[in-house]
């Protein structure tokens, strides 16, 4: 301690040494300067997106998976609704002469039969026959009534008959059934028995188109039902020709999914 005293002071005060007080500095807090604040934003964000779109890709993965199960399970119960309607043990009915039963534009109409069992081959066979003949039939028809007009819109003939539509349509159809009876050739045919001892057939037909449209057109003339037999055979080639374009990228597409199905049960 130290006496501090003055010569004009008769009292001395014992004084404590000033203790100097030193306060702990805080650090010095950088402030972040916009441009700074700007690129960790923009690193957050890139990170967000990316974690984002890799969320995403996970999610599709799952969805496609998804979708590929679904298809196989579809096409499985597909497969084996077909068979149960087979004999057991019949593993590629489906496509005996289904290949051969696919039109070739320009060339000739294709129609596939296939039968109900029957006891006798030759009851199985005629049945096989007649549903294909009403299969190309059918879609002759479809196109006859979209490329031409063979009868007035109030329905009366150029023969003047005066027919109803549905009546023409009839004695059509019956003209066309006829003549693809007589001019289709057999191409394909599978008699298969079952284990009952009944036996389906199956059976492919094909009729050239030149010659179905040339022979429904003599029919149809002999009838007087054709205003202009020259320009009917034209327009309906011409629709024949478009038409079975469609039909055959369809029938590829179906063949397509019947193999499929076979190999799901491979």
């Amino acid at each position: 301690m130290v006496l501090l005293c003055s010569v004009a002071f008769t009292n001395c005060a014992a004084k404590k040494p000033i203790k100097q007080q030193t306060e702990p500095q805080q650090p010095v807090v950088q402030q972040e300067s916009d441009i700074q604040r700007q690129i960790r934003e923009a690193k957050e964000q890139a990170e967000l997106l990316k974690a984002q779109q890799e969320l995403e890709r996970v999610k599709n993965e799952i969805r496609l998976e998804q979708i590929q199960a679904d298809a196989k399970e579809q096409n499985l119960k597909t497969s084996i609704a077909m068979r149960e309607q087979m004999a057991d043990g019949d593993q590629v009915m489906v496509t005996f002469c289904y290949e051969e039963s696919m039109d070739k534009p320009g060339e000739y109409m294709a129609g596939l039969g296939i039968s109900q069992p029957r006891k006798l081959e030759r009851d199985a066979k005629l049945e096989a026959n007649q549903v294909a003949v009403h299969d190309i039939a059918s879609r002759f028809m479809g196109t006859l009534r979209n490329g031409t007009e063979y009868y007035s819109q109030s329905g009366s003939t150029p023969g003047g008959k005066g027919l109803d539509e549905s009546s023409l349509e009839s004695m059509t159809m019956n003209i066309v059934e006829k003549v693809v009876d007589k001019y289709a050739t057999q191409v394909c045919y599978k008699p298969v028995k079952d284990n009952d001892g009944n036996i389906r057939y199956y059976l492919a037909l094909h009729v050239l188109e030149s010659t179905t449209v040339d022979k429904v057109a003599d029919e149809l003339d002999k009838q007087q039902l054709l205003r202009d037999k020259a320009s009917f055979k034209k327009q309906l080639m011409g629709q024949l020709d478009a038409d079975g374009k469609k039909r055959a990228a369809e029938q590829e597409r179906q063949l397509q999914m019947l193999k499929e199905l076979e190999n799901v049960n491979q």
